[in-house]
Order: structure tokens, then sequence, then C-alpha cells
């Protein structure tokens, strides 16, 4: 791996933490259990990429055959659901300070892997059709996010 490749490694795992968080948060505002907060957190967060790479023809996803991603998913998810368990008691606060959480881990998530999603495509050799780079960019930064909604019903 050269050093541009590492760097936009660790800027993707930082991307799936972001909106495992955001997944995982969603989650808890609708009090679901902790499947129900890994699952969210995880399919938030490894969502977009998946229909990028069914896009792109990529077979199966990237992360089917690198399960880091998934690991970082559950991980922070997880993370995520203890931290609240044991800040329970404080109801009101912990409801402002998840709408904040949310939105700064949804904003984070959707910049990282809407880069993520134009540099996967140039580098599946479409970068000479712009349109196709920049909506797989927007698909990937907001399919994980889309999906939360949707299994969350929330608009």
């Amino acid at each position: 791996m050269t050093g541009i490749e590492v760097i936009f490694f660790l800027i993707e795992l930082a991307g799936t933490a972001a909106f495992a968080i955001s997944g995982a948060v969603m989650a808890i505002q609708r009090e679901l259990d902790l499947f129900g907060v890994l699952f969210l957190g995880a399919v938030t967060a490894i969502g977009g990429g998946v229909i990028r790479d069914l896009l792109l023809g990529q077979t199966p996803p990237q992360v089917f055959v690198n399960y880091i991603y998934l690991a970082v998913a559950v991980v922070t998810a997880l993370t995520v659901f203890l931290w609240s368990a044991y800040h329970q008691r404080q109801e009101y606060r912990k409801r402002r300070y998840a709408d904040t959480l949310l939105n700064f881990f949804d904003a984070a998530g959707l910049g990282i892997f809407s880069v993520i999603g134009v540099q996967n495509t140039v580098n599946a050799g479409f970068g000479d059709n712009a349109f196709f780079c920049v909506f797989l960019g927007m698909t990937t930064g907001v399919g994980g996010g889309m999906l939360r909604d949707m299994m969350s019903r929330e608009t």
C-alpha cells in the first residue's frame, strides 16, 4: 500500500465509524435493543458503499471481502450503545446531546464517503464520466443514511 492509499483507507475507516455512530444514535433514539443498535449502525456505515460497489459491478462488494469495515462499524455501534446505557439517567441532556451527535457524525460521514465514492469510481476506470463519478459519490455518501432512515421510519 502506498502512502496515499493508507491515508484514504484511514479516512474511509473514520467515515465508517462516523456513520456507525449516526446509525447507533438513531437506533437508541428509537429505543431499539442491542441487536437493533448494532444492525442499524452497521447498515448506516456500510450501506452506501455496498450500493456503490454493486452499481460499479464489483461483486461481492468490498465490505464482504475485507471485514475490517464491518468490524469497525459493529465495535463503534457497541461503544455508543454501552455509553448510552451508562448515561441513561440524564434523559433530557442525553436526547439533546444525541441530536447534536447525530447531525455532526452524519455530516462527517457524508463528506468523507462522498469523496471516497468519487475516488472509487475514478479508480474503477470511469474517471472520464463526470456525471457517473458525482452520482456514485453522492450515492456512497447518502446511501447508508437513506437505508437507516427507511429502516427507522424517519423522514
